[in-house]
């Protein structure tokens, strides 16, 4: 019993080119690097902020409208608190979207300078910085 596989017709062979990729490097400083991670804990806290606000914000909305025959005074406090919950979350979603396009702007500087790197020689090559201080 032959178990070899042979193939007569070559054409019928799958062909590929793989091309090489391309990567590319950016160099950064520190103080981009904290630049860019204060901006961001700073947009997490304020989008916290928002979230606990908007949700006192609904809470007092249902709380007011499931008791329609709520005492006026306490009615009258939780309208009141209900308006600043809402105030104040609108500030800080605006203060959130403000770093949300700050930390874009500095990524977007960084990413605008452009180093090229041309080798005639396949074995030079760029070794990675360990460390940046």
């Amino acid at each position: 019993m032959n178990n070899k596989v042979r193939l007569e017709n070559k054409d019928l062979y799958i062909k590929q080119y793989i091309s090489p990729r391309e990567e590319n490097y950016y160099l950064i400083t520190k103080n981009e690097t904290k630049s860019i991670q204060f901006n961001k804990l700073i947009n997490d806290i304020f989008l916290m902020f928002f979230s606990m606000l908007f949700g006192t914000f609904i809470t007092i909305s249902l709380t007011i409208l499931c008791y329609p025959d709520m005492i006026p005074e306490i009615k009258q406090i939780l309208v009141v608190c209900k308006w600043i919950s809402l105030g104040f979350s609108v500030l800080f979603i605006i203060l959130s979207i403000i770093y949300f396009f700050i930390t874009g702007s500095i990524i977007k500087g960084i990413t605008s300078k452009q180093v090229s790197f041309n080798s005639e020689d396949d074995s030079e090559y760029i070794q990675p910085l360990r460390d940046l201080e």
